[in-house]
This record gives structure tokens, sequence and C-alpha cells, in this order.
């Protein structure tokens, strides 16, 4: 269960976590209604699937609504 410990982890750091471990997973995005991806991804949600891949919900931390510009700064 080693997977647990990857929650609120950036997502490259918690994959290289699980590639080490020898896991099988996969990354699926997510977004609330109107907004737009930017800043870095973590981890939020962590489930392990019946074919026994781990499937690591992320969200960017930086979302930004529709009307926002994110300048770089």
């Amino acid at each position: 269960m080693l997977y647990r410990h990857v929650m609120g982890w950036q997502v490259d750091a918690a994959a290289d976590f699980l590639k080490k471990a020898g896991c099988d997973f996969r990354i699926t995005e997510t977004l609330a209604p109107g907004r737009k991806t930017g800043g870095e991804r973590r981890v939020v949600r962590i489930r392990l699937q019946a074919d026994g891949v781990v499937e690591l919900v992320v969200v960017y931390t930086g979302t930004i609504s529709g009307n926002e510009v994110l300048d770089g700064r």
C-alpha cells in the first residue's frame, strides 16, 4: 500500500516514487467547471482499480477562472 504515501505530492514526484516501487498507475487530471490549467499538479485522490492499477487524480494548484489572465509572475 505504498501508493497511499503520495497524497498531496507533486505529480512528477509521485510518478517517480510509484515507478521505483514497481506500481502500475495512470494519471487522471480534473478541473472545477469554468477553470483553466495553471500552476503545479498535485495528487488529490488515489484509487486502486479492480485491475490493480493505481489511479492518481490530480488538480492544478494554480487554477484560474476563465476570465482571469495568468501572467506567469
